[in-house]
C-alpha cells in the first residue's frame, strides 16, 4: 500500500544570493511539507512519543495508519474486535462507530472508546493490543517530480522511494542526496551518492529505508551535511513535531 501528500513545491539548493532569503524559503517549504505529514496528513508516528507510560516512564506507542489492533471490553463478549486503522485515520468498533485513532496512544484511544461506550456499558474496562504495525512513512523532498509523504510496505530502498516520487528532475544532484534519520529527538544526516548506486558500482549507497526517514535531493552539491541538517532540516522537523503533539493533546 502507498499513499502520498503531493503537490508541495520543490525545494531549491542551498547556494546563491541572497543566502538569508534562500534559507527562509527552504525552511518555510520544508516546514509546510513536514507539517502536512505530522499534523494534517492521516498518518501516525512510528516511535515518537505523544505521551509516557505512567508505570514504566517509557514513551507510549502512537497508532499509525495500517495498524491492526485487537480491542476488547472486559466481560462483554460482543465487544471484541480486530480492527484496522483506515487511511482516513479511523477505526470502526461496535456501538462506538467510527473512532479517530491515528496519532493517539493506546491510553488516549481507551479513553475515547470508554466515553463512547459508557452509555451502553457501565464503567467499561477496555484492553488494546497491536497485532500488526502499518507501513513505513517516508518524506521525499527537493529535486524530484512529486515531492511528498509516502507510505511504503516491506523492505524499500532510497531509490525506490524516489521512484515513488516520480523520479529525479533534470536539476537533481545525485551525488549529494541527503538522508535524515533518527526522528525529532536525535536527527542525523548522511550524504548518499546515488549515481554510484544507479551505475551499480556501489549499491551500499542505496540503503534500506526506515519509518520517518526524510530523503532530500538537492540542486547543488551539499559540502557540509551537518551544517545543512542543523540549519535547515532539523529545526523545522522538530517544530512540526511540536505542532503535532499540541494537536494530539487538544483532541
Amino acid at each position: 500500500m502507498e499513499t502520498s501528500v503531493k503537490n508541495i513545491p520543490a525545494l531549491t539548493g542551498v547556494a546563491g544570493p541572497p543566502a538569508s532569503h534562500l534559507k527562509a524559503g527552504i525552511v518555510l517549504r520544508v516546514f509546510m511539507l513536514i507539517t502536512a505529514l505530522l499534523v494534517c496528513a492521516p498518518a501516525g508516528h512510528a516511535g515518537g512519543p505523544a505521551g509516557y507510560n505512567g508505570e514504566t516512564g517509557l514513551p507510549e506507542y502512537v497508532i499509525e495508519v495500517g495498524d491492526v489492533l485487537y480491542i476488547s471490553v472486559w466481560d462483554e463478549d460482543d465487544l471484541r474486535e480486530e480492527v484496522v486503522v483506515r487511511p482516513d485515520g479511523k477505526i470502526s468498533f461496535p456501538l462506538a462507530g467510527d473512532v479517530p485513532a491515528v496519532c493517539l496512544t493506546f491510553s488516549m484511544l481507551r479513553e475515547e472508546l470508554a466515553e463512547r461506550l459508557k452509555q451502553y456499558v457501565r464503567d467499561p474496562i477496555i484492553s488494546i493490543s497491536i497485532k500488526k504495525t502499518g507501513d513505513k512513512k517516508v518524506i521525499v523532498l527537493g529535486e524530484v517530480n512529486e515531492p511528498g509523504v509516502y507510505y511504503v510496505s516491506g523492505q524499500r530502498s532510497v531509490l525506490e522511494a524516489i521512484a515513488r516520487a516520480n523520479g529525479f528532475t533534470q536539476h537533481a544532484v545525485l551525488s549529494s542526496v541527503i538522508l535524515l534519520r533518527g526522528g525529532p529527538e536525535s536527527p542525523q544526516g548522511m550524504r548518499l551518492d546515488l549515481s554510484r548506486a544507479i551505475k551499480k558500482t556501489d549499491m551500499t549507497q542505496n540503503i534500506a529505508l526506515q519509518s520517518e526517514d526524510m530523503v532530500y535531493v538537492p540542486r547543488k552539491f551539499i559540502a557540509d551535511v551537518n551544517y545543512f541538517v542543523t540549519q535547515f532540516l532539523e529545526p523545522v522537523y522538530k517544530s512540526a513535531w511540536t505542532l503535532r503533539l499540541m494537536q494530539v493533546i487538544a483532541q
